[in-house]
C-alpha cells in the first residue's frame, strides 16, 4: 500500500509549504500568549526523527486547513472571469455558453460561471491533453495557501510585539528584538500576503480561461470532423 502513495506537486506546494509558514505562526502565537518572558532558544532547534516527522505531519495538516479557509474567503475566481463583469470578453463567454448548452442540455440563461467552467474543464480533459492545467492548479493552490498563512503569521507577529520585549537566546548571547522590529516584520508579511493574493488570482484566471478556450477549440474541431465525415458519406 505504501509504495503506491504518490506525492503530487499540489501536496508539496499547496499543502506542505504553506503549512510550514502556518506552523511557525502558531509557534510564535503560543510563545507570545503562554510564555512571553522566556527567551526563545534558537541554538537548541535540533529535532530528532520523531520531531521532524511530527513537524511534517503538522505542516501537512495545517496546509489542508489553510486551503479550506482560502477556498471559503478567496474563492469566486470563476465569477471574476466568467461573470457578467468578468475579465473574459462577453462574446467568448456567450459562445462557450451556447456550445455548453448543446452538450449538456442546460439553457444558457440557467448556466452560472461555476457550471460553465466545470463542463468546459471536463470536456477539454476528456477530449485532449491537459496542457498547463496542472501547473495553474498547483500554483494557484500554493499562492492561496501562502496568502492565508502569511496573514496568520502577520497576526502572530503583532501579538508577539504587543507582549513586550522579545528575546532570542544563542549560545554566547541573547538577542533582543524590539516591538517596532516585529511590527515591521508583520507589515512585510502582510505585504507578501497581498502579493500572493494577486498571484493566486492570476493563476486562477489562467486555469478558468484555459478550460474555456480549450473547450471552444476542441468542440469546434470535433464539429469540423463530423461535418467532413458527413460530406464523405454523402459523396
Amino acid at each position: 500500500m505504501i509504495d503506491k502513495i504518490q506525492l503530487t506537486l499540489y501536496e508539496i506546494f499547496g499543502y506542505f509549504l504553506p503549512g510550514v509558514i502556518a506552523a511557525g505562526a502558531l509557534a510564535v502565537f503560543y510563545w507570545a500568549m503562554c510564555i512571553p518572558a522566556v527567551p526563545f532558544p534558537v541554538f537548541k532547534i535540533h529535532p530528532d526523527a520523531v520531531g521532524w516527522g511530527s513537524l511534517l505531519a503538522l505542516s501537512y495538516m495545517l496546509g489542508h486547513i489553510l486551503q479550506g479557509i482560502g477556498g471559503k474567503y478567496l474563492g469566486g475566481i470563476e465569477e471574476k472571469v466568467l461573470g457578467e463583469n468578468g475579465s473574459m470578453p462577453a462574446a467568448i463567454i456567450a459562445s462557450a455558453r451556447s456550445r455548453t448548452a448543446e452538450i449538456s442540455g442546460v439553457k444558457p440563461c440557467e448556466m452560472g460561471p461555476n457550471t460553465l467552467f466545470r463542463i468546459a474543464d471536463e470536456y477539454s480533459l476528456r477530449k485532449g491533453p491537459a496542457g498547463d492545467r496542472d501547473v495553474y492548479i498547483y500554483r494557484e493552490g500554493f499562492y492561496r495557501g501562502c496568502t492565508t498563512a502569511l496573514v496568520l503569521l502577520s497576526f502572530a507577529l503583532i501579538v508577539r510585539a504587543l507582549r513586550g520585549w522579545t528575546q532570542l537566546k544563542f549560545p554566547e548571547y541573547v538577542f533582543f528584538v524590539s516591538s517596532m522590529q516585529l511590527l515591521v516584520a508583520a507589515l512585510v508579511a502582510m505585504g507578501a500576503a497581498r502579493i500572493c493574493k494577486k498571484r493566486f488570482e492570476r493563476f486562477g484566471s489562467y486555469r478558468v480561461s484555459r478550460a474555456v478556450f480549450a473547450f471552444l477549440v476542441m468542440s469546434k474541431e470535433r464539429e469540423c470532423v463530423s461535418t467532413q465525415k458527413t460530406e464523405s458519406i454523402d459523396v
